[in-house]
């Protein structure tokens, strides 16, 4: 099982009672199984956009985009974005 990290997170009154209503309306039982769905969301959503981009780049040019080109890019990116997101958080 992959180790786990807990994070705290302070919402005001308003927000808190939004979340809740709509953690239950989409059938969560508990915040945290609700803010994991969340992230991962959000995981996807860059990882679908990443792929996207990547296609759009190879179906642009002539030079074929093997398997082992395509993840040193999407490496390149992902360090880009963690440091972009560092820098946000700073």
């Amino acid at each position: 099982m992959a180790r786990s990290k807990t994070h705290r997170v302070t919402l005001p009154e308003s927000l808190d009672a939004w979340m809740r209503a709509r953690m239950t309306a989409e059938g969560f039982t508990s915040v945290d199984e609700y803010m994991r769905h969340l992230v991962r969301t959000d995981a996807n959503r860059e990882r679908d956009a990443l792929d996207a981009r990547l296609l759009q780049s190879a179906s642009s040019r002539i030079v074929p985009l093997t398997a082992r080109k395509r993840s040193d890019i999407r490496a390149r990116f992902l360090q880009r974005q963690a440091a972009r997101s560092r820098k946000r958080s700073a």
